[in-house]
């Protein structure tokens, strides 16, 4: 099988997405599949020589037999809601652009945070007829109303319906 993960994160970024998306592509190619990863060029908690990163739009690389298609998205201050919001979305509008260059996989396993990555395999299943898995590990907006990080009521009932629309219609 030709299978997309799509994740915001993926090594040399630390963290649970990147640690269990590399794992997880690593056993699928194990298993005889093409796996291929699109993801962010690293920044967050990112670790290592991150030169090659450096200036960089669009790059692709192997990591093991995994093919890894990194793009650039805007840097806005994770802490503020609406430039996270900003992020997140222009992150699932970027992921939706490499989709459109890439052969129709199979499948696509998409890791949330943040949601709107739903809407790149969404984009994706209606442009190439390509079913997709959304794997949901916070409920946003509650993790950030429980954090504290998120307390505008208008932003809250937007994240709320945005994640209703992703989970009853996409």
């Amino acid at each position: 099988m030709n299978i997309v993960l799509l994740t915001a994160y993926f090594p040399p970024e630390t963290g649970s997405a990147a640690n269990l998306f590399y794992e997880l592509g690593g056993g699928l190619v194990k298993r005889g599949h093409e796996v291929t990863v699109i993801t962010s060029l690293p920044s967050y908690y990112a670790q290592g020589n991150l030169n090659k990163y450096k200036g960089k739009q669009h790059m692709v690389e192997r990591m093991g037999k995994m093919k890894v298609v990194r793009t650039a998205v805007p840097q806005l201050p994770r802490h503020i809601p609406v430039a996270r919001a900003i992020w997140q979305f222009s992150l699932a509008y970027k992921f939706a652009l490499v989709e459109m260059r890439l052969e129709r996989p199979d499948v696509v396993l998409v890791y949330s945070p943040p949601l709107p990555l739903a809407l790149s395999a969404w984009w994706l299943k209606k442009l190439k007829k390509v079913p997709f898995t959304l794997n949901v590990q916070d409920l946003f907006p509650q993790c950030a109303i429980d954090l504290g990080v998120l307390k505008n009521r208008l932003f809250i009932r937007f994240f709320e319906g945005f994640y209703i629309i992703i989970i009853h219609y996409i």
